[in-house]
């Protein structure tokens, strides 16, 4: 069974080994103030941030709140709203749906603390952006609410930025072992 840190620890795979950016880009940025700390931070956040946001990543605390972003998706989709009515499908009844090859696009902030000089913390505030392409799902619906999900085949990509600017070379789309089955404690409402 899928929960958020496993998803989380899915996507980790997707990440960068590193960050790598010039830092001129920066300095030729206008940043707010407040920012400014920030940006100056960078070089300290490469040497930290990636083994910061794994950490985060694989124990399912972060602002990104996967599980919820894709449910969403999924509840919204307009070929399931029949499901929500009562008198079409029962709600005694827990009947699966298969979608097909569908994509969806997470995105979330990041916030990695940065220690400089052992004195200093400093939070940078990170963009990260995952876009997973599904194969096939089969949804399991009852009473209007989806109460789990069964994973096909996925692929997917990651990029992590600062203020617009990408901290990596752009990476290729590869295969995401997302779980086998995410179950639903409490059911998601089809809209």
């Amino acid at each position: 069974m899928a929960s958020a840190s496993s998803i989380g620890s899915a996507i980790v795979t997707l990440l960068p080994e590193r960050i790598e950016f010039d830092a001129g880009d920066l300095e030729r940025r206008d940043v707010d103030p407040p920012q400014s700390l920030a940006g100056q931070a960078m070089d300290f956040v490469r040497a930290t941030a990636m083994e910061q946001i794994r950490s985060s990543l694989e124990l399912g605390e972060t602002g990104l709140e996967i599980l919820d972003a894709v449910s969403e998706v999924w509840a919204r989709a307009i070929v399931l709203r029949e499901y929500a009515d009562p008198e079409i499908h029962p709600p005694d009844r827990t009947e699966t749906v298969h979608l097909t090859e569908h994509s969806i696009t997470l995105t979330g902030d990041l916030i990695v603390q940065v220690r400089i000089a052992g004195v200093i913390e400093a939070p940078v505030n990170l963009l990260l952006e995952v876009k997973l392409s599904l194969k096939a799902v089969a949804l399991s619906i009852r009473s209007g609410e989806i109460v789990a999900a069964g994973l096909g085949e996925a692929t997917g990509v990651a990029a992590l930025s600062f203020e617009g600017l990408q901290l990596h070379p752009d990476l290729p789309k590869q295969a995401v072992q997302l779980g086998p089955q995410i179950d639903f404690a409490k059911g998601i409402p089809i809209m």
